[in-house]
């Protein structure tokens, strides 16, 4: 499994769609910034505005700030999460010690130079892993009913029977439900029809659906649920 496929257990299709989107606002701020900044070096450029030193401070920069947010939500309390952070922390903090000696006309230490590429490059690999896993996922939602599909449905009982082979303690009951004789709605009232009756089956369902649980559209007029324990 992915290091995120757990993650499909608790986040919904738009969910998956702002993510995707705010990564690609984020990550292209911090990365003009960071172009930026290596023009400042190669040029000794010392005339660097205060929101220069602002946009650099993790806590400042709109990256930081969406990381942020992400953790204040307990859905995305995840291990791969909270090292992004500290990867991202970890810049801001090399990238600190490279302005401040260039605001005191000190040559640039090539070997903090350095560890500020490492620190970047670092943090690229962990948001292209994101973003992979962003787009891929908001591709495995089902367009109907906004469900998970056959795909991702696999992914979560996958994920359970690995769970269980750790702990013998921990079970999963997984339940397919079918609407009976759903052919001949879209043979009778056509398919536009049939796609409100599989959104309404979905909300009744998904009602009584816990956070833990996972609900997805099987295929046609049927649904799999899967029940944690």
């Amino acid at each position: 499994m992915s290091v995120l496929d757990d993650l499909l257990e608790k986040i919904d299709q738009q969910e998956f769609v702002r993510l995707s989107a705010d990564i690609r606002t984020v990550f292209h701020q911090h990365q003009r910034w960071f172009n930026s900044l290596n023009l400042a070096l190669i040029s000794q450029d010392t005339a660097l505005k205060e929101e220069d030193y602002c946009c650099c401070s993790h806590s400042h920069c709109q990256f930081g700030q969406w990381i942020k947010r992400i953790l204040d939500n307990p859905k995305f309390h995840h291990p791969f999460f909270l090292d992004l952070d500290i990867q991202h922390k970890n810049f801001h903090a090399v990238a600190n010690q490279l302005l401040t000696g260039l605001q005191s006309q000190q040559p640039v230490n090539l070997l903090l130079y350095k560890t500020l590429i490492e620190a970047q490059e670092a943090f690229i690999l962990e948001v292209l892993t994101l973003f992979e896993f962003s787009v891929v996922t908001t591709n495995q939602f089902d367009i109907v009913t906004g469900l998970m599909n056959r795909r991702s449905i696999y992914s979560v009982l996958n994920y359970e029977k690995n769970r269980m082979s750790r702990d013998s303690s921990r079970s999963c009951c997984i339940a397919l439900v079918d609407i009976d004789h759903f052919k001949r709605v879209n043979d009778r009232y056509g398919h536009d029809a049939g796609d409100s009756a599989l959104s309404q089956v979905a909300a009744v369902l998904h009602s009584f659906t816990r956070q833990s649980d996972s609900l997805a559209r099987y295929g046609g007029g049927s649904f799999c649920l899967s029940y944690p324990i």
